[in-house]
């Protein structure tokens, strides 16, 4: 199922400046989205069917990244 392929988008909370775009390869959306405690790890829920926890070092992803 190909489904939207949503994408989650980083801004910076000083400026709101586009940080990055995370590819994650989830079909429809996400149930959870978190940032970890240093800002450095981003942790998504891709919602049904993928049912999928991945967990991105979100600076180093670049919009053309898919995860795979």
């Amino acid at each position: 199922m190909q489904g939207y392929q949503p994408a989650i988008h980083v801004y910076s909370t000083d400026d709101l400046q586009h940080q990055a775009t995370v590819a994650t390869g989830a079909s429809f959306g996400f149930t959870a989205v978190a940032l970890s405690h240093d800002g450095e790890l981003l942790a998504v829920c891709a919602d049904c069917p993928d049912l999928e926890l991945s967990v991105w070092q979100w600076r180093k992803v670049s919009s053309t990244t898919q995860h795979g």
